[in-house]
């Protein structure tokens, strides 16, 4: 193991101004965050005693966005390698100040941490809410969000966006509404790929006002391949030990870019087209203001049908949502169906998987 990956060397942490040194001080941080007894505090302080101890790895729970929910085990170095990785492309300077508005039990809460502790900034724990920064006083130079908190704080004040220098948000898909809102505030944006298994994101691409969404770039490091379907596999060895193969459709793009498709396992066969419905969904974004989600059902003629799927109690009219115009041919909706509440993962993911079943179960 290099000097330079391994955790023990990172045991000092600076949170909202005051620097804890050595496992004396930053125990007596652990016991300040658990006596406030809030939910987002207590997961901090565990995750901090974890980090502490002679174990040179940890198990970490994946959210189930694609299946069942799992724990794996990562290594402390490999989490290491990852920020020091995220630290270099975003620039991200000592004392610079973190907003963690994410938990702690899952690994992107988990990594703004280690972020604080390898890169020597400055840690702002808050409250995990919908809208990280209404209360916040003070600008940050960096910070991760899910989609949305950011939507939450567009939604409130846009403006609050200004008091952040660099976001990264990952989690989820990026709507194109919400990409096209980014560019109208000064934050430097950017749109993250990777999984539990990569350790937080192995990509990253910057969000722009312009013609298209930008390729994701690798990380430095990272290779990438592609394999007889089409998929994305990775080969990162600081973060894992064998290559991943992934079920992420993509087209490469030179040696370390890639342009994200959508998921093997979600792509429809209707009339012997095959069609993605991320990509559909990218298309409507902009034109429906209510959660949504495109999946495909069995139908004797097409072979599998596209089908929109509305999260609300009451049917909507969607007479003045011009399909025709927003997509091709084989991409558009056969049939519309309302859904009280999606079933989603506890970190927010729609679950398309569950939506089907209940559709079919109708």
């Amino acid at each position: 193991m290099t000097d330079c990956l391994n955790y023990k060397n990172y045991q000092c942490l600076r949170v909202n101004g005051k620097s804890y040194e050595g496992l004396e001080q930053l125990e007596q941080l652990c016991k300040q965050l658990a006596s406030k007894g809030e939910e987002w505090s207590s997961a901090l302080a565990g995750f901090l005693g974890e980090w502490m101890s002679d174990e040179e790895y940890l198990f970490i729970q994946t959210s189930g966005s694609t299946g069942v929910p799992k724990r794996i085990k990562v290594q402390k170095k490999a989490m290491v390698a990852s920020a020091l990785k995220t630290v270099a492309f975003l620039k991200l300077q000592k004392n610079d100040r973190a907003l963690l508005c994410l938990s702690t039990q899952y690994i992107a809460g988990k990594m703004m941490v280690v972020r604080a502790l390898v890169g020597g900034l400055d840690l702002i724990p808050v409250a995990v809410v919908s809208n990280p920064v209404q209360e916040l006083e003070e600008g940050v130079e960096f910070a991760a969000m899910v989609p949305s908190q950011v939507h939450a704080i567009v939604e409130a004040d846009p403006s609050k966006l200004n008091g952040i220098k660099k976001l990264i948000i990952g989690g989820g898909a990026v709507s194109q509404s919400l990409k096209e809102q980014l560019t109208r505030v000064d934050v430097e944006a950017w749109e993250s790929y990777g999984m539990t298994e990569t350790v937080s994101h192995i990509a990253l691409r910057k969000i722009e006002a312009g013609e298209g969404d930008k390729p994701f770039q690798c990380l430095q490091g990272i290779q990438i391949d592609q394999d007889d379907r089409g998929c994305l596999v990775i080969a990162a060895p600081e973060l894992c030990d064998e290559k991943l193969v992934t079920n992420d459709l993509v087209q490469l793009q030179g040696l370390n870019q890639f342009v994200l498709l959508g998921r093997w396992d979600n792509v429809l066969n209707t009339g012997g087209v095959k069609v993605f419905p991320e990509m559909i969904e990218q298309k409507l974004s902009g034109h429906l203001v209510f959660p949504f989600v495109i999946v495909g059902l069995p139908d004797p003629y097409w072979g599998q049908k596209v089908v929109l799927v509305i999260e609300s109690d009451d049917e909507i009219d969607l007479t003045d949502v011009h399909f025709l115009g927003l997509l091709d041919k084989f991409e558009r909706p056969k049939n519309v169906y309302f859904i009280s509440s999606f079933p989603r993962t506890s970190t927010g993911k729609v679950q398309r998987h569950k939506v089907i079943q209940r559709l079919l179960e109708k």
